[in-house]
């Protein structure tokens, strides 16, 4: 009768081979997911600094327009990552009073991935979708 505890090795190799394969195939949808959620955390980001800049105008109490590309009487967009760009905009308008016309900004990140930044008119609150 035999009383020993433990396992073979051949009952480790077969449990390692498991959970090998259970890595090699989450694995890659575990970086996918946290390069979304990164991406999404910079967009986010974006739509947290326009909000302030909207939030500026209703304290100072005096109008703000952002745009892509600032030229009269406009103020350029906040910054982007490095790798990060704005493939679309239309110039924002914040008001003295609050209020937005709101729009849409599309994005185009490092890893050639497409975002949406959609901000809606008056209250100013903002929807983010990957394209």
């Amino acid at each position: 009768m035999d009383n020993s505890k433990g396992f073979t090795l051949l009952e480790l190799l077969v449990v390692l081979v498991i959970v090998g394969l259970a890595a090699s195939f989450s694995g890659p949808e575990l970086w996918h997911t946290y390069m979304k959620a990164e991406e999404r955390s910079t967009v986010q980001t974006f739509a947290n600094d326009l909000e302030n800049i909207r939030m500026e105008a209703f304290h100072h109490h005096h109008s703000i327009v952002l745009a892509v590309k600032n030229s009269n009487n406009q103020v350029a967009m906040p910054d982007l990552p490095e790798g990060w760009r704005i493939e679309k905009s239309s110039p924002l308008h914040f008001l003295p009073t609050g209020v937005t016309n709101g729009g849409v900004l599309n994005f185009l990140s490092p890893n050639s991935h497409h975002w949406q930044l959609r901000i809606k008119p008056l209250d100013g609150t903002v929807e983010i979708v990957r394209l």
